[in-house]
């Protein structure tokens, strides 16, 4: 069983960007969709009505999301261990710690309205694959700034634009 963990700051896209990954992926491997959050969340239901694969949501309440993730992964492993791919959301709220874990895919949605990509921590150090969000709304310049600052902050990941509305990258 493969494991991919995809963080980010609320709102850079990672929901969007999640259907799109799950609608190249699941003609060829049974997926399940973990979307782990603070309170209340619908985009658990939201990736199974736009997909129909299997979908579970987890809430934190008091802790964070993060941190709640890594103590409910293995529970998850065993239970659903039929599936080929588990692909986990976290509300990506502790930029202090890192989402992602040894032998799984770890990727952060960072959104280039967010700010400077060197003040986001083990959130976008640790990521094996950057994907820069929402670039279609700033300047060709300032895209390329951005990336240039992404891979001061994180010099081994991956690196790739994409658009969460039109599936593109």
């Amino acid at each position: 069983m493969k494991l991919i963990i995809i963080a980010g700051t609320p709102g850079s896209g990672k929901t969007s960007i999640i259907k799109h990954v799950i609608e190249e992926l699941k003609t060829e491997f049974k997926l399940l969709f973990a979307k782990f959050d603070c309170l209340k969340t619908q985009d658990d239901e939201l990736i199974s009505q736009k997909t129909g694969i299997a979908t579970i949501k987890k809430l934190a309440e008091e802790l964070c999301p993060d941190h709640y993730t890594a103590l409910v992964i293995p529970q998850l492993l065993k239970q659903y261990n039929d599936k080929d791919i588990i692909i986990i959301e976290t509300a990506g709220l502790c930029l202090r710690c890192s989402p992602y874990l040894e032998n799984s895919l770890g990727i952060n949605i960072l959104d280039v309205t967010s700010g400077n990509p060197n003040r986001y921590g083990p959130i976008l150090n640790h990521a094996d694959i950057v994907a820069i969000s929402k670039g279609n709304l700033i300047s060709q310049a300032e895209r390329e700034i951005f990336r240039t600052r992404v891979i001061q902050a994180n010099k081994t990941a991956k690196l790739a634009e994409v658009n969460g509305l039109s599936g593109e990258g």
